[in-house]
C-alpha cells in the first residue's frame, strides 16, 4: 500500500448510482482444492485454483490499484469458497443501513435464464455468518463471555467524532516533520531488552515538538542518564521479559534494585513539569512500580480478563471533558481504539 488513506474496505457504500463488477483474475474453472470449505468437509483435495494467464493477472491487478488510487472504487471483496452470494452478503453485513437489489442479467447463470428471484434477510444471515465464530469463541472463553459477545456484536457501532481543530494532518497544529531546530523540551524513550515500537514513538514525540533521547536501562543503572533535563518519558511496549500478564516484573526489578535507576525515576516523578506514558509492557511496568495512581488507597493491579483469555478487539471510546495535557484537546471526541 503506497498511500494508507487510499484503500477500500469490504463494506458496501450506500450509493444507488454505483455499480458492482465481477472481475475474473484467473479465467479458470472454479476449484475448491485446499479451501476452507473443503477442509470443513474433511477433504483437502488436489484440484486447486490457478491462473491461466499470469500477464493478464498482473495487468488487471495494477489496473485495480490505479482505480483505487484515483478513488473510483468504493469497496472491494474477494470471491472465495463461499461464492458470489456469500461475497455480496458479507459486503452488507457491516453496513446496518444498506442492502442490495441485484439484477444478474449480465452474468451467465441458469437462475437468470429461468427468471429466478430470491430475497435474503441480511440481519438473520448476519447471525448465521457470525455463529461459527461464536461457537469457536465458546470453546475458548469462560464465564459466558462468548454468549454475551454474540448477543451484542451488532449493537456496538464504531462512531467517529473529531475535534474541529484536527484536520487529519500534523501541520494543522503548526508542526512540521521537516524541522531541524531543537525546541529545548526533551523527551526520552526508556528501553529494556525486547522493547519494540520505540522508533515510531520517538517520531511521534518529535512531531509533537519534543527533542527525543534514546535511553537504555543500562544508561540509568550506570548513572550515565539521570533524566534531569527530560520533561516526558515513554516506556514502550514489546517483549521485555516475555509478553504475558506480569512479564514487567523483571523490568520493574531493574528500577527497584538498582539505586541509580531508582533515584532517577523518583526524582523525575517528584517534579511538577513531567509527563509519562506506558504502552503494553510499559503500562504493566508503570502498574508494577505503582506509578498509575500512587495516592489512591488501593493500588492498581492488572488481573485476568473475565473471559480468562487474551482479548484483541477494536472498540469505540468516548473522551469526556478533561484538563489532561494529552487528552484535553480531544475532549468530546469519539475515536476507534485497539485494545
Amino acid at each position: 500500500v503506497s498511500v494508507i488513506r487510499k484503500v477500500v474496505s469490504p463494506v458496501l457504500v450506500n450509493d444507488k448510482n454505483s455499480s458492482l463488477y465481477h472481475i475474473d483474475f484467473s479465467f479458470d474453472r472454479q476449484r475448491l482444492g485446499g479451501s476452507a470449505f473443503a477442509q470443513s468437509l474433511n477433504r483437502v483435495g488436489d484440484d486447486v485454483p490457478t491462473v491461466k494467464n499470469p500477464d493478464y493477472f498482473v495487468e488487471c491487478f495494477n489496473a485495480i490499484q490505479e482505480l483505487v488510487k484515483r478513488g473510483w472504487i468504493m469497496a472491494g471483496h474477494d470471491i472465495s469458497a463461499g461464492g458470489l452470494i456469500t461475497t455480496l452478503l458479507e459486503m452488507c453485513f457491516a453496513n446496518t443501513n444498506g442492502g442490495l437489489h441485484i439484477n444478474l442479467h449480465d452474468l451467465e447463470s441458469a437462475l437468470v435464464n429461468y427468471g429466478y428471484e430470491h430475497s435474503f434477510d441480511i440481519d438473520a444471515l448476519r447471525d448465521v455468518w457470525f455463529r461459527t465464530s461464536y461457537l469457536l469463541d465458546e470453546k475458548q472463553s469462560f464465564n459466558g463471555m462468548a454468549r454475551k459477545r454474540y448477543l451484542n456484536y451488532k449493537k456496538q457501532p464504531i462512531e467517529m467524532k473529531f475535534h474541529p481543530a484536527f484536520k487529519g494532518s500534523f501541520k494543522s497544529y503548526g508542526i512540521s516533520p521537516d524541522r531541524r531546530k531543537p525546541t529545548g523540551v526533551k523527551a526520552a524513550i526508556i528501553r529494556e531488552k525486547g522493547t519494540n515500537g520505540e522508533r515510531e514513538m520517538a517520531y511521534s514525540l518529535y512531531l509533537a515538538g519534543f527533542d527525543v533521547k534514546d535511553v537504555m536501562m543500562t544508561d540509568l543503572i550506570s548513572g550515565r542518564e539521570t533524566l534531569e533535563d527530560v520533561n516526558m518519558i515513554v516506556f514502550c511496549g514489546g517483549f521485555s521479559n516475555s509478553d504475558v500478564l506480569g512479564s514487567a516484573k523483571g523490568w520493574a526489578g531493574a528500577f527497584l534494585y538498582n539505586p541509580k535507576a531508582k533515584e532517577a525515576l523518583e526524582k523525575f516523578y517528584g517534579r511538577e513539569d513531567t509527563l509519562s506514558l506506558g504502552i503494553c509492557n510499559g503500562c504493566q511496568l508503570m502498574v508494577e512500580l505503582n506509578l498509575i495512581n500512587p495516592d489512591h488507597k488501593h493500588r492498581a493491579h492488572l488481573t485476568h480478563n473475565v473471559s480468562r483469555k487474551f482479548e484483541s478487539e477494536f472498540l469505540g471510546v468516548s473522551i469526556p471533558e478533561n484538563n489532561s495535557v494529552m487528552f484535553g484537546s480531544l475532549s468530546g471526541d469519539k475515536l476507534g481504539l485497539w485494545v
